[in-house]
């Protein structure tokens, strides 16, 4: 019960068996309609049932005495026509708001996933409290009702202006304004909040997100769908799903429109009768597949998703194809074809190399595997062809090369002094270029398949990708690569990169100063672990003239021969460190050789005859693995992994991560979901989890939460920075599912 200005609010609260306290959990606020209660609403609409599965805590605000007093069609109605409600510390929303903090006094709630989704007058209180509290809500949603202040879009469906909605909403906001996430639910036969209202909902939460970037109403998050969907319910009814992104590809808004549905909650309990529908989609699970993506924290743009919790690199969640598009194909002679792409990953289209094997057109239906050729510094796609002939050094080479854009980039996705955004090189690689590629040409689309490498920048960025996502990658090769940026003349390069761009320096990273745990986090030589179970070579030359292969001492290879003495420094490095960790690796040490194109034709000529072999050979997955990241949330070889979302910027540490279990290093609560490889499992015990046993769910897949103390505050490798490692094993005992004996058979 919340006491507000001398109302009192009853609520109900419900809290799932994996709660514990001190591990906080996030928290779904759920605000029912006029004519029903909380304790309907919780009947209604399933949520309870999804919070035990997915792990959240969840709030049914009740209406005060004077409410539920209201007469017929307003019985138990929040006051959304009361102008207060739509400004902060007055009316229902407030006293929704004081609800949520006593929740927060009372349970251990993460204060930065903290949702809110309301139904009919519920959905009005939400749209309301986006504009009052848009710093207490990380995101939020409305089901079949409107945007704010605009009540009397009630059965006309026309309501007020959207352009004065989203302004009103702006101006509630005041100093506390921010981009708040916004899904909404409509249907063609609401009769009472027409679908035009829940248009309307979505066009004011995107309006008023784009004032409060400091923009004008239309601009710069897009006010058209970036994408659009139909699905249908088996036996149930069809819609239309609609997202809208933000100018570097990430989610804001999602809309839905249910065919025919009229006024109810829906996908919920038919026991409820016509408070419901459960042949719509599942309002429940549309909210949580929306709310998992945001934070607090993560919404001030550029980007809403949560990709900056604890402030880690940024990463764009453009990978439904659109925006991500093909703008136009140039084929030079039979094997050459150059992609021009746009991308919200970069501020311009980019471009691509494709070099197609020979026999690639004789042969139709054979399908290649693909080699990624990585650029150095100042270097573009065109390099690996105009700089070191790529078409004549692949012409017995069976297997198709691209050689994407790098700039002076190194192949990651920039920190830009905290705002993040474009460019953003490995999101660009990784989450477009590479399903990009398998969707458009006859590869075989597999991690056995597919290998990666690079000269100088590229050869870091080879290494570095391989390493964060080495379930993508079963080869990789580094080649005369800067592939150790602990050493000072190699970070200093990487400071300077960002200024061949027109960017400040350390645009790229940071400052190491304040920034140090991100280089790490991006450097090969640190995440060398990762790399167990590729197969890996790593060349250089030694930075000494080497007039047989045509370098002249008298010419700008003088220059090169010093960067090539330097990259020689990090390759003997980073293949000491492969030693120490006793990682099998194919190294060599060509002696005299500087930075230059004749030097990288040996060695890429030399890579390329390797590869061959090994794709001739497939690499296994490794049955067992090892894998670090800064990343708050991260997939590898099928796991899924969620470090605790209110912990600051540090490393997160998997060891023996296999069928029988895993170790865990850090701080905070880690979330992990592992592959599906406990199908025809009843239950599987745990050791050293949270929960004690857990049931697979359909695939065979167990999500489960390690405790790993509280979560550090203070950002690893900063200044007097304390932080608290606990490691925890945890192991799996599966428990078959038993055949129940069939009854004897009578022999007559």
């Amino acid at each position: 019960m919340t006491n507000f200005k001398g109302d009192r609010f009853p609520y109900l609260l419900y809290t799932p068996s994996s709660y514990r306290s001190g591990r906080p959990m996030p928290l779904v606020v759920v605000v029912h309609g006029c004519q029903t209660t909380a304790a309907q609403e919780e009947k209604i609409t399933f949520f309870d049932q999804l919070a035990d599965r997915k792990g959240f805590v969840v709030l049914y605000p009740e209406v005060d005495p004077v409410g539920k007093a209201s007469p017929g069609p307003v019985a138990n109605c929040w006051k959304f026509l009361d102008p207060a409600v739509y400004f902060r510390g007055f009316g229902d929303t407030a006293a929704v708001a004081q609800m949520t903090h006593e929740v927060l006094k009372r349970r251990s709630i993460d204060r930065h996933r903290i949702y809110l989704v309301g139904v009919s007058a519920g959905g009005l209180i939400t749209s309301a409290s986006a504009g009052a509290y848009p710093d207490l809500y990380a995101a939020v949603g409305i089901i079949e009702s409107a945007g704010y202040a605009d009540g009397p879009c009630f059965t006309d469906g026309v309501g007020i202006p959207v352009q004065a909605s989203a302004q009103l909403a702006h101006v509630a906001e005041g100093s506390r304004a921010r981009v708040v996430p916004l899904f909404v639910m409509g249907s063609t036969g609401d009769l009472a909040f027409p679908q035009t209202c829940a248009k309307k909902a979505l066009q004011q939460g995107l309006r008023t997100d784009n004032l409060a970037i400091g923009g004008s109403q239309d601009g710069p998050i897009s006010l058209t769908p970036a994408s659009s969907r139909r699905g249908q319910v088996p036996h149930g009814r069809s819609y239309t799903v609609s997202t809208f992104r933000d100018p570097n590809g990430c989610l804001i808004g999602q809309q839905t429109i249910i065919d025919g549905m009229p006024h109810a909650w829906p996908g919920g309990n038919q026991a409820m009768g016509g408070y419901s529908d459960p042949t719509a989609p599942s309002g429940a699970k549309t909210a949580w597949s929306f709310f998992k993506h945001f934070t607090l924290t993560s919404t001030a743009m550029p980007c809403a998703e949560t990709r900056t919790v604890g402030g880690a690199t940024s990463r764009a969640h453009a990978r439904h194809g659109k925006p991500v598009h093909i703008t136009n194909v140039q084929r030079t002679g039979k094997r050459l074809v150059t992609l021009t792409i746009s991308t919200p990953a970069f501020a311009t289209p980019t471009k691509v190399d494709v070099d197609l094997p020979v026999g690639y057109a004789a042969h139709p239906h054979r399908r290649w595997p693909v080699a990624y050729f990585l650029a150095g510094t100042m270097n573009t796609y065109a390099s690996f062809n105009h700089v070191v002939d790529g078409l004549g050094l692949t012409r017995k080479f069976p297997a198709i090369v691209v050689s994407p854009n790098g700039d002076s980039g190194y192949w990651s996705d920039w920190y830009n002094a905290g705002k993040f955004g474009a460019p953003m090189y490995e999101t660009y690689v990784i989450k477009q270029l590479i399903p990009l590629i398998d969707r458009k040409f006859r590869t075989i689309p597999k991690r056995s398949m597919r290998a990666i490498a690079g000269v100088s920048m590229g050869g870091s960025g080879s290494m570095m990708l391989a390493a964060e996502h080495p379930d993508l990658f079963a080869d990789a090769a580094t080649l005369s690569g800067a592939v150790d940026s602990n050493l000072p003349p190699l970070a200093a390069a990487i400071t300077a990169s960002s200024t061949f761009q027109g960017a400040p320096p350390d645009a790229i990273y940071g400052p190491q100063a304040t920034q140090e745990v991100r280089w790490h986090g991006h450097d090969p030589y640190d995440l060398a672990a990762n790399l167990r179970g590729l197969r890996l070579q790593v060349r250089t030359a030694n930075g000494t003239p080497n007039p047989g292969i045509g370098e002249n001492l008298l010419s700008a290879d003088s220059v090169s021969c010093v960067i090539e003495s330097g990259v020689h420094g990090a390759s003997v490095d980073f293949h000491n460190r492969l030693d120490v960790l006793r990682i099998p690796h194919f190294w060599r040490d060509y002696g005299p050789g500087c930075h230059t194109p004749p030097n990288f034709k040996r060695e890429i000529a030399a890579t390329i005859k390797v590869f061959t072999r090994q794709f001739r050979h497939p690499q296994p997955r490794p049955a067992r693995f090892d894998f670090r990241s800064i990343q708050p949330s991260f997939k590898v070889y099928g796991w899924k992994v969620r470090a605790d979302q209110s912990r600051a910027l540090e490393f997160l540490y998997l060891k023996d991560v296999g069928r029988r279990g895993l170790t865990v290093t850090g701080s905070g609560t880690t979330t992990v979901t592992t592959p599906p490889m406990f199908r025809g499992v009843r239950k599987v015990a745990l050791s050293g989890a949270v929960q004690r046993s857990v049931r697979p769910d359909k695939a065979g897949r167990i999500t489960f939460s390690v405790y790993l103390g509280p979560a550090d505050t203070d950002q690893e490798y900063t200044t007097g920075a304390v932080t608290r490692e606990v490691t925890r094993a945890v192991t799996f005992t599966p428990t078959r599912r038993t055949l129940t004996p069939s009854s004897p058979t009578q022999v007559l």
